[in-house]
Parts: C-alpha cells; sequence; structure tokens
C-alpha cells in the first residue's frame, strides 16, 4: 500500500498523482496528475545554428528543471553558452498539463470542496455528469452529479476542458439532449465528447 501525504499517492520528477476521498454511500476515490514542465527542442533553429543534438541538450533541459539560467553549457565542437541563452533561442518551455478524474460522488457541499480543489486550473477535467438536472431526484438518491454540477465544478476549479461522462441509461437514445444542457451553462468552458 503506499502512502498517501497531502493527497500526495506518487511524486516523481516528470508527474505527481494526487488523490481524495469522496462519499458515494461507499467511499470513492477522485484523481489528478500533473505533468512536470513541456520542454521541446525548436529542432530548426538547432540546425540554423549548426549544433548537433546530444547529452548537451539534456544538460539544458536540467538546467530549465532546476531554474539554474545562469549554468554554462559546453557545446558540441567547442565553446561554450549561458543557459539561459540556450533556452531562449533553442527551447519551447511549457507548464505541465494537469488532468482530473471524477467520478462515483454524492453532490454534497464536502464532495464538491475536495474536487474543486483537486482539479483546480487542470487542463482537462474528466467528470461525471450522470443526470441532467431535470432528474436532480435521482442524482441525490443514488449519489451521482447532475450536468450542472459537473459544471459548476468545473468552473469553480478554473478547469480549460470539460469531458463529461458516466451518464446514466436512462439517456441512451438521446444522449444530446445532455451535451444541450451541458452547453447551455457551460460558457467559456470547453466541452469534449459528442454533441451529435
Amino acid at each position: 500500500m503506499l502512502p498517501i501525504r497531502n493527497g500526495v499517492i506518487v511524486a516523481e520528477e516528470d508527474y505527481t498523482i494526487r488523490c481524495v476521498i469522496c462519499d458515494h454511500h461507499t467511499p470513492s476515490i477522485a484523481y489528478s496528475c500533473e505533468f512536470g514542465q513541456e520542454i521541446r527542442v525548436r529542432k530548426e533553429r538547432l540546425a540554423a545554428a549548426c549544433l548537433a543534438p546530444g547529452p548537451w541538450l539534456g544538460r539544458l533541459k536540467q538546467c530549465v528543471a532546476a531554474a539554474s539560467p545562469e549554468a554554462r553549457i559546453e557545446l558540441p565542437g567547442g565553446g561554450s553558452s549561458s543557459a539561459g541563452e540556450l533556452i531562449r533561442e533553442l527551447l519551447i518551455v511549457r507548464s505541465g498539463k494537469k488532468l482530473a478524474y471524477v467520478t462515483d460522488l454524492a453532490d454534497t457541499p464536502e464532495n464538491c470542496r475536495k474536487v474543486t480543489e483537486l482539479a483546480r486550473s487542470a487542463h482537462t477535467l474528466f467528470c461525471e455528469a450522470t443526470f441532467m438536472e431535470a432528474d436532480r431526484d435521482k442524482a441525490l438518491a443514488s449519489q451521482h452529479l447532475t450536468t450542472l454540477a459537473a459544471i459548476r465544478i468545473a468552473r469553480e476549479a478554473g478547469v480549460e476542458r470539460l469531458a463529461p461522462f458516466h451518464f446514466s441509461k436512462r439517456y441512451e437514445r438521446a444522449p444530446a439532449a445532455i451535451y444541450e444542457e451541458l452547453l447551455a451553462a457551460a460558457g467559456p468552458l470547453r466541452l469534449l465528447g459528442h454533441f451529435g
């Protein structure tokens, strides 16, 4: 069994997996995975500078991770340059993405607080939207989220994209109605899934 400290299940150099325990008649678990910085080499600039790829690029990437722009990097063929200068010229550095996965939970203030914090600023939130708002009584009885609860959590968490799923079988013949309700409430939130 993995030890859990402050919700962290796994903390590696490139990613961190967190969880929260929610209530769904029994405990259920929601997860997030936060990836480290995304570092890409601009190959066209590398070629234009007549620099061959090699272990020095790995050292340059380590300087990004360690926030060491002052470090000197030995270049192939001789010479050196500051990591900061090479990073600006040769790399694209982006913040890592965060994904969150939330399903099987009651629409309670405590559950919503937990998953909102877990999904805070996520690139994509995969979240159940089991029932439409008209069937809120069924959502409450079965301890699932409605479409509007999923939207509320996604918006409060400030996620970029919501991937709704885990729809009740009662909507199998008319899934477009679920997406219509989601779209009507989404505002600037981007929805992923089937819309036809």
